[in-house]
């Protein structure tokens, strides 16, 4: 049925709905917008019905769980890397020992980095003296807990910049692969590493 110039909805007359659009008590915009309403309603009762049975048959596929992804969580829980993501902590501090080399590296390298959701990033004063920033992906593939102790062994993967020995390019930029050992008491404890020649241990703050 084609609309005319009126401003009324055109109605059949044997509705309750066009009876009263016949009365002028209803325009077209605003049939139109209850309509779209009714429209939207009955789309999310059915979704709503949808969710609930599917939330029933698999608790994994909750709706409300997919609406919580966050764009971090895509990149910092990459799932071709084995192992779990790191727990969310704070490193503050680091010391280094050289197993062979030069006798007078640096040995304090006042770190300051952290990992949140498996992502970790920080920088530190390199054995030359030279500022060096890190970023890439933290992942635990050993953990064991007694009481408040807990124990966790993983690994560092990802790319580094500040070294001129080992850049690739003059770019100062080299890929980073770091295992480390987090012994924590509670929310507190230490982390060591090891990477090359150099071990390192500094202080670690756990946080939600």
């Amino acid at each position: 049925m084609a609309y005319g110039g009126s401003d009324h909805l055109p109605v059949d007359g044997s509705s309750l709905f066009g009876r009263i659009a016949r009365c002028g008590l209803i325009s077209i915009a605003t049939g139109r917008t209850l309509l779209l309403l009714g429209f939207v309603f009955a789309a999310g009762t059915s979704t709503h019905a949808w969710a609930a049975d599917s939330a029933t048959d698999d608790e994994s596929t909750k709706p409300d769980e997919a609406a919580d992804v966050r764009p971090i969580d895509t990149v910092c829980k990459w799932g071709l890397l084995p192992g779990e993501p790191a727990r969310n902590s704070i490193y503050l501090g680091m010391w280094s020992y050289h197993l062979w080399g030069d006798s007078d590296y640096r040995t304090d390298n006042q770190l300051i980095g952290g990992v949140y959701r498996g992502c970790y990033a920080g920088t530190f004063i390199n054995s030359h003296d030279d500022r060096t920033t890190s970023i890439g992906w933290q992942r635990d593939f050993y953990t064991r807990t007694r009481e408040d102790l807990r124990l966790d062994v993983g690994y560092r993967f990802g790319i580094m910049h500040g070294y001129d020995e080992f850049s690739i390019g003059n770019s100062k930029l080299f890929p980073l692969l770091q295992f480390y050992a987090d012994v924590a008491y509670k929310q507190v404890g230490v982390q060591f590493t090891w990477v090359g020649q150099a071990v390192t241990a500094g202080f670690l703050i756990r946080f939600p």
